[in-house]
């Protein structure tokens, strides 16, 4: 008989109750018009008070699920620059879950043009646009539930570029048995090249190669015929340079000598070793080894003269993939057809010297003796790390402790942890092994144990 009222709660999931009602309300019924409509579940409970002020357990709590109608923000930091051919776009994500949606408008104020669906992604190439003419990009997010976002601010390709680069120069072409080599000097804003080859006095029945780097082994050229060459630059917006000045190849016949077998390649510190099994013709006329570092790169001859022995160390090698052939010389000086291709991977690039010592760090409390200062710091049951930097990539280290009872060993790591097995005067001495193992010159430290 004297109840005053209802109290109404409302939490969201994994929230508690706070000790302020969301309403207080005389009747048996309450509609929360204020709920966020989010997608989240929220919780409501019931509690009823008497006119003294006692308040009843609360209700069983009800769960609710809104529908979601809010919109995720709209994407910042987007971007619009012209590649080769295309538009490359790009922008910050908006949370975790939502996916985005590019609009094109060939104006600033539009009309915005929808050209993708729904992207997990944060980037997009716009391959239907004309690189020739600006564009402008705006970009949406949506979440599960479908809320589009505003759009973005408007990304836009800027004026486009119709200066062509420079015309290529430097061209020549030299013929091998593997194929006919083209080179050139590198042109002002290039993004790459066409090469044009056509039988002397004809057209290219094929079109142009397209090449990004300044060679090219043409490797279908036939035999004996006379193949004119030339090049054009292309920079990021398809505008061509005007084409080179013509150069001929013929590529060779193959000579009388069978082409070497067995050719493999092996990585070394100071070096890249090209092996070959023996033959009559090449022990006697010599041998030509080819590299090159990319599949479409013009072949390249190591050395000026040729060896009759059945190795060859290239001290230029590159770091990355590599590519070798080896040739056979005739009694003629002809070169063979190219051996099969040995391709070798590396770490690192040859390098002439040894690795230098690493820079040696001692952990605290321990120091470095100096000619002044020599104090005993830590003791038998503090260990010492040491910790070794070096400038170049090193398979590890050889190192002492001298006079702990103990020899050389080798670690691949950077760290050294050792225990002093008692106190007294000692030096670490340590040198650095080179990727392949050539190891460097002896550095050390010393330092006493208290």
């Amino acid at each position: 008989m004297d109840l005053a009222g209802y109290r109404v709660h409302r939490r969201l999931k994994g929230t508690s109750f706070g000790s302020k009602p969301l309403t207080t309300t005389t009747s048996t019924s309450y509609t929360d018009s204020a709920l966020p409509v989010t997608g989240d579940t929220y919780y409501y409970e019931v509690r009823a008070y008497d006119k003294a002020g006692n308040e009843s357990g609360g209700t069983a709590d009800q769960p609710v699920t809104t529908a979601d109608r809010t919109a995720p923000a709209a994407p910042t930091g987007v971007r619009a620059d012209v590649v080769v051919g295309s538009v490359r776009l790009g922008w910050d994500a908006v949370g975790t879950t939502n996916t985005y949606r590019v609009y094109r408008a060939a104006a600033p104020e539009g009309p915005f043009q929808r050209i993708t669906e729904a992207l997990d992604d944060t980037s997009y190439r716009d391959t239907s646009a004309d690189i020739h003419q600006r564009w402008y990009y705006r970009v949406t997010a949506s979440d599960p539930a479908g809320n589009e976002s505003g759009p973005s601010t408007t990304a836009d390709t800027g004026v486009p570029d119709t200066t062509p680069p420079t015309r290529v120069t430097g061209v020549t072409a030299e013929g091998t048995t593997a194929g006919n080599a083209v080179r050139w000097q590198a042109a002002a804003d290039a993004e790459h090249y066409e090469v044009w080859a056509a039988p002397d006095g004809e057209s290219d029945p094929d079109g142009p190669t397209t090449v990004f780097g300044t060679s090219y082994n043409d490797q279908w050229a036939a035999v004996a015929t006379a193949v004119t060459y030339r090049v054009q630059a292309v920079d990021s917006f398809g505008n061509v340079a005007p084409a080179s000045e013509p150069v001929t190849a013929v590529r060779p016949a193959a000579g009388d000598s069978a082409a070497p077998t067995g050719v493999t390649g092996t990585p070394r510190d100071g070096s890249t070793d090209i092996a070959w099994e023996y033959d009559t013709d090449g022990a006697r006329y010599g041998h030509r080894v080819y590299r090159r570092a990319a599949a479409s790169e013009a072949w390249t001859r190591l050395g000026d003269s040729t060896t009759t022995a059945t190795l060859f160390s290239d001290p230029e090698a590159p770091q990355g993939t590599a590519d070798y052939y080896v040739v056979a010389l005739d009694a003629q000086g002809h070169e063979s057809a190219p051996s099969a291709v040995a391709t070798v991977e590396r770490a690192t690039p040859a390098t002439p010297t040894a690795p230098a010592p690493p820079t040696i760090e001692l952990s605290a409390p321990y120091t470095e003796c100096t000619a002044n200062d020599c104090a005993p710091h830590g003791s038998s049951d503090v260990p010492l790390t040491v910790t070794l930097t070096h400038d170049r990539l090193v398979s590890g280290y050889t190192y002492r402790f001298i006079n702990d009872g103990e020899g050389y060993r080798t670690t691949d790591g950077s760290t050294i942890t050792w225990t002093p097995p008692g106190s007294g005067f000692y030096t670490f001495e340590v040198r650095t092994l080179d990727r392949y193992g050539r190891s460097g010159a002896f550095t050390s430290i010393s330092f006493k144990v208290g």
